[in-house]
C-alpha cells in the first residue's frame, strides 16, 4: 500500500487538473526529466559522449515511454532512483559532499511511493560503507531524520 506522500501527490494533482488523467500527465512530465537526468549521470562516470548516447536511448526507447504514461504509484520511481544515483556520484567524487543530504532524504520519499525504493537504498548504503570517508554521516543521518 502507498504512502501518505502519494495520496499527497495524487490529490493536489487532483485539485489542479481535475481529473486521474491530470495524474497521468504529471508523471509523463516527471519522468520526462529522466532524459537529461540519465545524461549527467553516465555524463559523471563514463563521459559526455556515452551520456548522450545513454539519453537518446533513454528518449526513445518503447518501455520507457510506454511506462511514462500511466498513473500507477510505481511509475515515478525512475526519477527517484535517478536523483538518488546522482546525489550519490557526486557525493563519492568529492569530500564531505553536502549532497549526503540526499541520499538518506531520497530513497525515504521514494518509499512512501512504492517499496521497490529499499533495494535502492541497499546499493546506496553499500557504496556510502565503500566510500565512507567521503560521505558527511551527519548530513546523511539528518537526510534519514527528515525523511
Amino acid at each position: 500500500m502507498p504512502g501518505p506522500l502519494w495520496a499527497m501527490f495524487w490529490f493536489n494533482i487532483m485539485r489542479i487538473g481535475n481529473s486521474p488523467q491530470a495524474v497521468a500527465l504529471a508523471i509523463a512530465i516527471i519522468n520526462t526529466f529522466m532524459i537529461p537526468l540519465t545524461y549527467l549521470i553516465i555524463k559523471n562516470f563514463f563521459g559526455e559522449k556515452l551520456g548522450l548516447i545513454s539519453a537518446l536511448f533513454m528518449s526513445i526507447q518503447p518501455w520507457n515511454i510506454y511506462y511514462s504514461m500511466g498513473a500507477y504509484n510505481t511509475l515515478p520511481m525512475g526519477i527517484f532512483g535517478a536523483l538518488s544515483y546522482l546525489a550519490l556520484a557526486r557525493v563519492i567524487t568529492s569530500e564531505k559532499s553536502p549532497h549526503s543530504i540526499w541520499l538518506g532524504l531520497i530513497p525515504l520519499i521514494a518509499f512512501q511511493f512504492h517499496g521497490s525504493s529499499l533495494p535502492m537504498l541497499l546499493g546506496i548504503l553499500i557504496t556510502m560503507f565503500i566510500f565512507r570517508e567521503r560521505v558527511n554521516w551527519v548530513l546523511f543521518f539528518c537526510g534519514i531524520i527528515i525523511g
